[in-house]
């Protein structure tokens, strides 16, 4: 023999000086060191039978073919030969997982065959051995999952050598629709014999596998691949909830159809109010199916992703209102998410939902008087004044004294001290008749409604506005004047005390009774 091959013949003797040795002695492990043998074996045939330029695909197919015989053979030996299986499965299973992690370092269409050959040997034994190899007694097939996984990263490996000096992040265009692939392929697997080694492992598979494009899309930032991305995921993932009836599925398809849309329209400012708006009427679609008679979960979930989902496009018009001014489309903004809410708060019968409405309401009115360059502060405390006093007296009427109260409180100090201060100066008449008009008023309704801090804030606020009137006048008169004023109105009193004492302490008496029966 060539001197070249004195090594493969050392080897095969020591491969068959192993194997005698484990058949004589009845030793299966002895099969460990003749399977080394063996491979190493492979390896010298293999230096000495190809060049250098064809040695690594001679090598990785000698490889993946030793190891598929070996995990073939320890799978179908006879019952008899039980024993014998463990090292071949050992030895064909590290043979298998040395020529894939290898392969890495070689040509893409070396690792791709390499990758196909481990996901099929992974899914076939996940097949023989169902109801084994899992973390705990309901545990899912691992095997199914690492054959999957193994395929998922394939498809990089493709995708890498086939776009070699191509743009590098159009990626998720392709690495999408395979993770939506795996989730309409897990639908057909729903055999009682299939779904739990392929279904089901397919569908967590598939929807773990999403997370990488949507990532990567979000972050090149490019609208064409965030868009797609996103609305092929969405689609794939809510089917997926329909036809499974899971809420939590029907929650992450919402959230994600949401997200791909701002996140598509972020990346085009030019139009930005328009899809603000239109980012508010995708929310009323989410909240209006929910008042259609669907089943529990799906009416429920709609409902909670939408008004959440609201909060962005709100947040995104005040911010621009406030960055840029307030426009037309910000106010429309503004209207179908307070209509929004409102209206879902009179069909489900939410009273702190209403409140909320309500305030959103106000803000909508302040955008209008903003684009309108309404400068009137009383155009913009009215409606918030009003609001409060409102929530006040719908407080009262569900028996909540305390809420009752501090609304009440709030809306009246904001309305009466306003216009009080307001109306200060000479000149401003027109407060001072506000201020007047509705310190009365409060004045007229405490006392019909029996309430105390509605006569207490209308009779401080109409006394401290006539003082700060007449004041100013009083002190402009002469001395003589001021002293003749001050007398006649002491004598009146004294003289009416003096005739009517009784009538006085009657009348007091049943008032300090009547006041303590009123509302605090």
């Amino acid at each position: 023999w060539p001197d070249g091959f004195v090594l493969p013949t050392v080897l095969v003797v020591v491969s068959l000086l192993y194997l005698s040795g484990a058949l004589w002695l009845k030793q299966s492990a002895l099969l460990l060191p003749a399977l080394a043998s063996f491979n190493l074996l492979i390896y010298a045939l293999n230096r000495e039978i190809w060049t250098a330029a064809q040695l690594d695909l001679a090598l990785l197919l000698s490889y993946l073919t030793a190891g598929t015989l070996m995990l073939l053979a320890g799978q179908f030996l006879p019952k008899r030969w039980r024993g014998w299986r463990w090292p071949l499965l050992f030895a064909g299973a590290v043979v298998i997982a040395g020529s894939y992690l290898i392969s890495f370092n070689m040509r893409w269409e070396y690792t791709t065959t390499a990758s196909l050959t481990t996901a099929v040997l992974l899914l076939a034994f996940a097949w023989w051995y169902r109801g084994r190899l899992q973390m705990g007694p309901r545990a899912l097939p691992l095997l199914s999952y690492a054959g999957f996984l193994v395929l998922y990263i394939a498809q990089f490996v493709v995708i890498a050598g086939l776009g070699e000096g191509r743009d590098s992040t159009s990626w998720p265009l392709l690495t999408t629709p395979f993770a939506a692939g795996c989730l309409a392929l897990s639908w057909l697997l729903q055999r009682q014999s299939i779904r739990p080694v392929y279904g089901t492992p397919l569908r967590f598979s598939g929807l773990a596998f999403l997370i990488i494009p949507l990532a990567a899309a979000t972050a090149y930032g490019e609208y064409v691949i965030i868009g797609y991305s996103f609305a092929l995921g969405a689609l794939a993932v809510l089917i997926d909830a329909l036809l499974r009836r899971t809420s939590v599925e029907l929650t992450g398809a919402l959230v994600l159809l949401f997200a791909g849309y701002e996140l598509t329209v972020w990346q085009l400012p030019e139009h930005r109010p328009v899809f603000i708006a239109l980012a508010a009427c995708l929310t009323l679609t989410y909240v209006a199916l929910s008042w259609l008679r669907l089943t529990h979960p799906y009416r429920d979930e709609l409902r909670l992703v939408g008004l959440m989902a609201a909060v962005i496009p709100l947040a995104e018009a005040v911010a621009r209102g406030l960055d840029s001014g307030w426009s037309l489309t910000t106010t429309l903004t503004l209207a179908i998410i307070s209509a929004t809410v409102a209206a879902d708060a009179i069909i489900r019968r939410q009273r702190h939902e209403f409140y909320a409405s309500l305030g959103l309401v106000v803000l909508t009115i302040w955008s209008i008087w903003l684009d309108a360059a309404i400068t009137e502060e009383q155009a913009y405390i009215l409606p918030l004044g009003l609001l409060l006093l409102g929530i006040g007296w719908a407080e009262r009427h569900e028996q909540h004294q305390a809420r009752f109260q501090m609304a009440s409180w709030l809306g009246l100090i904001l309305l009466l001290g306003s216009s009080f201060l307001q109306s200060l100066p000479r000149e401003a008449l027109g407060y001072t008749a506000l201020a007047s008009f509705e310190a009365f008023v409060a004045l007229v309704i405490g006392i019909r409604a029996h309430s105390r801090h509605y006569v207490l804030a209308g009779g401080v606020a109409l006394l401290a506005t006539a003082v700060a009137q007449i004041g100013p006048a009083f002190i402009d008169l002469s001395r003589w004047a001021q002293l003749g004023i001050t007398g006649t109105i002491l004598l009146a009193a004294g003289l009416l005390a003096l005739f009517r004492k009784e009538q006085l302490l009657a009348t007091r008496r049943r008032l300090a009774s009547e006041w303590r029966q009123w509302d605090v």
